[in-house]
């Protein structure tokens, strides 16, 4: 998404917030430009977190330390980055609005069952698989990795 895309949405999200009487679609695609700009800070977040990356040793900290959050939450960040590096066209949907931050943690959390071979294949499988994360529900997309994972095993 672009920045001119960026900022219509967050327009169309004040609009409704503004609107009291809004109606339930003008509401409803609010909340869809809500989703789509929480992909695009998602994914420009999973940018800086692998820039973080190759500067320091221990990025986790510095992340907990901005986020004001855990080692633990931090650690996620660091893993959806490395999710969204290995997999171009993810990220790209991630940064579309297409996609969720929870699409992208599906494929990390399936992956982590896998060996590496079996890993990298699973990345590459999800990559092919966009259309499908952007149809569906995050359940959904996890089931299907799920079954992508099975076979691979």
């Amino acid at each position: 998404m672009d920045r001119s895309g960026l900022i219509e949405r967050v327009g169309q999200v004040e609009t409704a917030c503004a609107d009291a009487g809004a109606d339930a679609s003008s509401v409803a695609a609010a909340l869809v430009a809500v989703r789509e700009i929480d992909g695009w800070l998602a994914s420009r977040k999973a940018v800086l977190v692998g820039r973080l990356q190759q500067v320091s040793s221990f990025p986790e900290a510095t992340i907990a330390e901005t986020d004001r959050t855990s080692i633990g939450a931090a650690t996620k960040s660091t893993e959806r980055s490395e999710t969204l590096a290995a997999t171009p066209k993810l990220a790209d949907a991630l940064g579309d609005g297409a996609i969720t931050a929870g699409h992208v943690d599906a494929v990390t959390r399936t992956s982590k069952g896998l060996d590496p071979g079996q890993r990298q294949e699973l990345l590459e499988r999800a990559d092919a698989l966009v259309a499908v994360a952007a149809a569906g529900t995050v359940d959904e997309f996890r089931r299907r990795l799920a079954l992508e994972a099975k076979r691979l095993q």
